[in-house]
Parts: structure tokens; sequence; C-alpha cells
């Protein structure tokens, strides 16, 4: 009976303490005719970061690919990527989007604007670019 009561008063303060951090979780989802791409925002006081996903829909096998993060003006900011030689079961990628130190409600009205620019060679030399863009859904 204690260790029970113990156990229920340890959970539902953890449960306290996670759901106090001001953590919020924003989801932006975009794609374009070879690519998708989803992003989970953490937008919070101490930390503002992105994980994602870029995911190959294509068939033809990859080479090389990079990426451009286009922010919107305001973040005065750029990020850039790229993965050469691929291996040809390479077709998802991680994104880690570091973002500005501004306040978390500016952060949030913004991260609609972010775009990615992929461009990406085939193994038989053939050159792509697309842009996704993206449509957010707070959490």
């Amino acid at each position: 009976m204690v260790k029970s009561r113990f156990n229920l008063i340890l959970f539902i303060t953890i449960m306290l303490l996670t759901g106090c951090s001001g953590q919020q979780i924003t989801k932006a989802e975009g794609s374009s005719d070879t690519w998708e791409s989803t992003i989970n925002y953490e937008l919070g006081e101490h930390e503002k970061i992105g994980n994602g996903t870029l995911e190959y829909l294509g068939s033809d096998q990859l080479r090389n690919f990079s990426y451009e993060i286009n922010f919107p003006k305001s973040f005065r900011i750029g990020a850039s990527g790229e993965r050469r030689d691929l291996d040809e079961s390479f077709t998802s990628f991680p994104l880690i989007i570091n973002l500005p130190d501004f306040d978390v409600d500016k952060l949030r009205d913004e991260i609609s604007n972010i775009t990615i620019t992929v461009a990406w060679e085939t193994v038989t030399g053939e050159l792509f670019e697309e842009e996704i863009e993206y449509t957010v859904e707070s959490k």
C-alpha cells in the first residue's frame, strides 16, 4: 500500500514537472515531387531546435545531394548540408535545425516561412533541384 502510494506520488510529480517545462512542439510537414520532410520544432525558453528528416522518393539512385535551409530574412542566419558518394540504400537523411534565440511566439509565427531547397545528382549524372514548402501544425 505504501509502495503503491509512493509510486503514484512519484508519477504525478514527474507528470507535473514535464508538463511545466514550457517546451512547445510545432510539427512542420512538406513535400515536393521527389522529396518529403517532417520537422518537429522544440520551442522553449532554453531550447529552440528542429529535428527531422528528408526522405528521397525518387526511383533513380542518388549519387550526391545537398540542401539549403531558406530562413526568413528576419532570422539573419543560413544553413546547408551535403552528402556525397551515397550508397544505394541511403534515401532518408536526418535534419537538425538550430533556430535563433528569438521570442518563442515570433519563432512559432515564422516557422511556416522556412523552406528547404534540395539539389541532387543521380548515378547517371542527371542534376535536379526542388524546393520543399512546409505546413505547420502545433501540438
